[in-house]
């Protein structure tokens, strides 16, 4: 409480935004650069915005617009047609564009209805994709997907503005975090219960480019919950140990490389409780994910079988890390590969 009796609140806490477009679900995620707030942008809020990078000097024609279309935003899970009605060319204005009559006829096919050049800051890291404005804020959508398969135990979204959406788990200190600019700690989308419906949170591709020195940029990766993600506890999908012991400070060396690579950590993932062997029926605390091959209701196996079913069942996940403690690898393989 303040002084004057008034609550107080810890600035991590902020409300959720959720929106639907058409039939696809997002939580919208604040953007560390707000740089929509100086643009003018009409319509009725949320505002869905498209955005293009540009330099002076540059000329736009159709052949660029079309390879930018198929080579991010039709790879792109989390892009939608709509978001192309307010198209914001971003880096330069427009009198230092050459705009080519052919690209005017493709923005026209993408039912662009407003073009808007923006200089921007130089200093501002932009990435180019889709993102939504609205209560005088710059959003990125994460798609939401459903854990039908019953397969996360805590997935993560940034907990404030990712910068040009790259974001990793708490490094050492938040203060040397915070100090990179690309850091920013993560928070539980839905709190874990018996381990069901679930949402998983995905970023759009578009923002990532990877590099020689982040060669996983985007890459959306899942982590057993025996590894250690600083801020959170490792449960080993056991109540008894969830209340026993606290948070980790630090990430595990495994998750700390993918992350310096670029990595995604979209949530973790279940085990067999304590890496021990467990069938389904075994599973009292937190139910067995679900074997997406046959009938579903297969074994799903070792004590990775979260890892395996997860990357077996969601084509918006690339990879998970699993473990071989007692040979669990090779028990889940045949969950992620074989038909049957």
């Amino acid at each position: 409480m303040s002084p004057g009796g008034q609550p107080r609140f810890p600035d991590s806490i902020r409300k959720e935004l959720e929106m639907t477009v058409g039939d696809i679900r997002y939580v919208l995620i604040p953007d560390e650069e707000n740089f929509l707030h100086d643009i003018k942008l009409d319509g009725e809020a949320p505002i869905l915005v498209l955005v293009y990078k540009t330099t002076a000097g540059q000329s736009i024609t159709k052949c660029a617009l079309r390879e930018f279309r198929a080579k991010a935003l039709d790879k792109d899970d989390v892009f939608q047609p709509a978001f192309c009605h307010n198209a914001v060319f971003y880096g330069a204005k427009k009198a230092d564009l050459q705009i080519e009559p052919d690209a005017l006829n493709e923005l026209a096919l993408w039912n662009v209805k407003t073009q808007i050049f923006a200089e921007g800051n130089p200093a501002a890291t932009v990435a180019p994709g889709p993102y939504v404005f609205v209560e005088g804020q710059t959003w990125q959508p994460w798609r939401i997907y459903h854990d039908f398969n019953a397969c996360f135990m805590t997935p993560f979204k940034p907990c404030s503005g990712a910068h040009h959406a790259r974001y990793v788990s708490c490094s050492p200190t938040l203060l040397e975090a915070r100090k990179t600019n690309h850091f920013c700690t993560l928070v539980v989308v839905d709190e874990a219960q018996s381990g069901t419906a679930r949402r998983v949170v995905v970023p759009s591709r578009c923002y990532y480019k990877p590099s020689k020195s982040r060669p996983l940029d985007g890459v959306r990766i899942s982590v057993k919950d025996n590894m250690d993600i600083a801020g959170h506890k490792t449960t080993l999908c056991n109540r008894a140990w969830i209340e026993l012991y606290p948070a980790k400070t630090k990430n595990a060396v495994c998750v700390q490389r993918l992350v310096d690579a670029g990595a995604v950590i979209v949530g973790k993932v279940k085990l067999q409780a304590m890496i021990m062997r467990e069938e389904p029926l075994e599973c009292v605390e937190f139910i067995a994910p679900f074997n997406p091959r046959a009938d579903g209701y297969q074994v799903p196996s070792g004590s990775s079988h979260a890892s395996a079913a997860g990357i077996a069942s969601y084509d918006w996940l690339d990879f998970s890390l699993g473990s071989d403690s007692l040979c669990p690898i090779l028990l889940d393989y045949p969950t992620a590969t074989d038909p049957f």
